[in-house]
Formats: structure tokens, C-alpha cells, sequence
């Protein structure tokens, strides 16, 4: 069943469990995702980006998850992830997303705050979910936290997503979960994660425990799927029909989209 961003984060126990934010481009995808949410019987958020959103389209991809979610029996949310053009955003609203995630990194500093402005005003006419990304790249972590504190400041958003970069791509320095529970303790703010696909299941549940309430997840899904196609290929060379081997690839997704949701959920250890 469909629901909001803003009915979704009321779902998560900081904490104590963390809600999956799975980005999603074709329509194995998105099946895959959702039979992993019936069988684990958890909430779960499908995301797309800027780019798939270019390569697969705004309306076509959220009228996918629309009908196939009618008839699954937990929360599902859509977000627009990291986007940076206002246009797009004003177009998600349109066809029925309920959140959006704001990356201001291409911006000067003197035209942040307009462009917030006008992004929050359109979340606020939508009843929207509005978040924004905070990225840790290039930067220390004592200056990440300082624009935190300024951005939530300024743009008052719903939730901080913290960006990481390729330094935290095989998981991050223990400070890093000090630096997750300061920037929800400084800004007052939920703090949500992007960038720690590929992390460790320790790491990931690190950052729940730290109070990271929504995780986005791209790496893993996709190095499933993609090694659940090259497999049914590799095995059966002369098999030509799409449906045969996107199933294949649906199903290792799956497969790992499961695992993900155990991991994210600490009430079960």
C-alpha cells in the first residue's frame, strides 16, 4: 500500500530500526523490491535519482510502483533522490511523489538559500516530504556539521541526509557515528544516509544504532541484480527471451533486498 515520506518516517524507532530507501530503474526492479518487503513484512522506500529519472521517466516509473503496490500489504513510499533542478521536483509533485531529496552542493553560497526557499515552498504546497543532502566530501567532518547546523537552520528541512564519499566506500572511521548522533542532536533534524551501499552489515547497523532513520541503497541491489543476470547467461547461452533472464536478476535482488531489510531492523537481534 502506498503512503507518504512523512507517514514513512513516523514508522521508523530511531534507533532501533531503520527504513531502506532502494533505488530502482526498470520494473524487475521495483517487483523485486516489494516481494522482498511482503516477505520480511517491512515498510520500505523506492528511489530514483536525477538520472534514472532522465532514463526511465517520472510518470511511467511511479505509475509501475502505484499499480504493483496496491496489492502488497506494507508501506511503500517513492522519493525523488538527489535532485537538483526545480523543474523536476515541481514535475515529481505532479505525478504523485511524496518526498524529494535536494542536493545544494552545485550551488554558490549566495544562491542556496533562494533555491531552498523555492524548493521548500513547493514541498509545502505539495504537503511534501523535504530533505537535504549534506555531503561530507572533500570536507572534515567538524565542517559537515557546521553546515548541517546552518542548512537546517535555513532551509528547516524534514531531514539532513548525509552524502558520503569514495573515502566511505568500503565504511567509515569510528567518528563517523559520534558525527550521526551530533547532527541530530545539534539541529534537532532526523538524519537520514546516502552512500553506504557497499558498506559492511556491521557498519550499516552501526549507523542505525547512531540514529540514521532512512538508508538509500544502490550498490548492493544492483551488483545483485547484475550477478543474477550474468548468471542465467552464462549458464544458458543460447536462452534469448528478457523474461527469462530478468527474472533471474529480479530474484537475486531480491534475494539481497532481504538481507538488507534484516540488517536495518536491530528490534530483531
Amino acid at each position: 500500500m502506498l503512503v507518504t515520506m512523512k507517514e514513512m518516517a513516523g514508522l521508523v524507532k530511531k534507533g532501533k530500526n531503520a527504513v531502506a530507501a532502494f533505488h530502482a530503474l526498470n520494473l524487475e526492479q521495483i517487483q523485486g523490491i516489494l516481494e522482498a518487503a511482503l516477505e520480511e513484512r517491512s515498510p520500505v522506500v523506492i528511489a530514483l535519482d536525477e538520472p534514472a529519472a532522465m532514463y526511465a521517466g517520472l510518470g511511467a516509473f511511479e505509475a509501475m510502483v502505484r499499480e504493483l503496490a496496491e496489492d502488497v500489504p506494507v508501506p511503500v513510499a517513492t522519493i525523488l533522490d538527489h535532485v537538483h533542478d526545480p523543474v523536476l521536483v515541481s514535475k515529481a509533485f505532479v505525478n504523485y511523489y511524496s518526498g524529494v531529496t535536494v542536493d545544494p552542493r552545485e550551488k554558490s553560497p549566495e544562491s542556496v538559500g533562494p533555491w531552498l526557499a523555492s524548493i521548500q515552498d513547493l514541498c509545502a504546497k505539495h504537503s511534501a516530504f523535504f530533505e537535504v543532502v549534506i555531503s561530507i566530501r572533500d570536507i572534515s567532518l567538524e565542517q559537515a556539521l557546521e553546515s548541517a547546523r546552518k542548512i537546517s537552520e535555513l532551509a528547516r528541512p524534514d531531514s539532513l541526509c548525509i552524502s558520503l564519499g569514495g573515502e566511505h566506500k568500503k565504511g567509515p572511521e569510528p567518528a563517523f557515528f559520534d558525527f550521526l548522533r551530533l547532527v541530530g542532536a545539534q539541529t534537532g533534524t532526523s538524519v537520514a544516509l546516502s552512500g553506504a551501499g557497499a558498506w559492511p552489515d556491521a557498519d550499516l547497523q552501526s549507523a542505525v544504532a547512531a540514529g540514521a532513520w532512512k538508508l538509500s541503497v544502490g550498490t548492493r541491489i544492483n551488483l545483485a541484480f547484475t550477478r543474477g543476470l550474468r548468471s542465467f547467461m552464462d549458464a544458458n547461452p543460447d536462452r534469448i527471451h528478457p523474461r527469462s533472464y530478468l527474472a533471474s536478476a529480479r530474484d537475486a535482488l531480491s534475494a539481497e533486498v532481504r538481507h538488507c531489510i534484516q540488517v536495518m531492523n536491530l528490534n530483531a537481534i
